[in-house]
């Protein structure tokens, strides 16, 4: 079994971390908090029990660092991440390394990330950590090296079992990108006066609605409301018969969408919020969506206008 570890709060990565940093270095590393430096990192002090092996372990104040990402495809080798870029995240924390090397608390340095890391990228980016911070050794950890990690220590895996509802809000994107290609497809194709006949119909007032799930008025009447002229398109091509393949598979996306909402619309403040974090979410992951942005928007939209995507007054 492996971690989603993109499934998991920044927090549960955390927790994860320090778990396996117990297990390769000592039950003295800390649990996450926040430094002298601003940012939050772990660290252990003394001689570790079994990393980088047991004939030559680290010795001295190592620093450790979880940086989380819910981008499943990122990689270590991101100009975000670790380009020479004062913005990227290698160049900030060499900063903040450089500090504690001063003032003499921090020997070594070991950076987990859920990416993936390749041997070309590992020595780089070690190389340049060591160089520009003055720390005796780095270290930098991925998904690779992690699985491995929980496979050797299953008990790691078995103390951080995450139930669903406490993980965040993320949906498949794979149905509704699907739909969304398809009508891309047959948009082309559509004949005039389709518009004037496919008027999309709610079973609850839009207003109504809005109120019943906490949708705010500006986010309704800005937002939404702008793309309604459009919401033809999605009807005339779920409701043609020869589309039934892609119809289904836009229930199935309505479906999972709905359980997400369902388990997580106590952690947003607003239906507003919840809409655009799983649209951003999606968004980041999918690359068919990506590139269809404003059709995924009216899709998106589309499932709320017609009381298929949050409640309605039957609810």
């Amino acid at each position: 079994m492996k971690f989603d570890y993109h499934d998991l709060y920044d927090h549960q990565f955390e927790e994860v971390v320090v778990t396996l940093c117990r297990k390769l270095l000592g039950q003295g590393a800390k649990s996450f908090a926040k430094g002298p430096d601003g940012g939050r990192d772990s660290r252990f002090s003394g001689i570790a029990e079994q990393f980088p092996s047991k004939a030559s372990p680290l010795n001295g104040n190592i620093v450790i660092q979880a940086k989380h990402t819910d981008d499943p495809i990122a990689k270590f080798s991101d100009k975000s991440f670790s380009s020479d870029a004062k913005t990227s995240v290698v160049s900030m924390e060499i900063e903040k390394l450089k500090r504690l090397v001063n003032r003499g608390q921090a020997n070594h340095y070991m950076l987990f990330s859920n990416r993936k890391l390749t041997p070309d990228s590992e020595e780089v980016i070690v190389e340049r950590i060591v160089r520009e911070s003055g720390v005796e050794s780095a270290h930098v950890i991925g998904v690779e090296d992690m699985d491995c990690y929980i496979r050797d220590f299953p008990e790691v895996r078995d103390s951080h079992v995450i139930n669903p509802v406490d993980s965040p809000l993320r949906a498949s994107s794979d149905d509704i990108a699907r739909v969304v290609v398809a009508i891309n497809r047959h948009k082309n194709k559509i004949g005039d006066g389709v518009r004037e006949k496919c008027t999309p119909s709610q079973r609850t007032k839009f207003e109504r609605k809005n109120e019943i799930n906490g949708l705010s008025e500006d986010y309704a009447e800005v937002i939404i409301k702008r793309y309604l002229p459009d919401f033809y398109l999605v009807k005339d091509f779920l409701e043609n018969p020869v589309n039934e393949d892609v119809y289904d598979k836009y229930q199935d996306a309505v479906d999972e969408f709905n359980i997400k909402i369902a388990e997580h619309r106590k952690d947003y403040h607003s239906f507003d919020s919840l809409l655009n974090y799983l649209h951003d979410n999606l968004l980041k992951v999918d690359r068919e969506l990506s590139t269809n942005k404003r059709l995924f928007k009216l899709v998106l939209y589309y499932m709320y206008w017609s009381c298929d995507l949050g409640k309605d007054e039957d609810a």
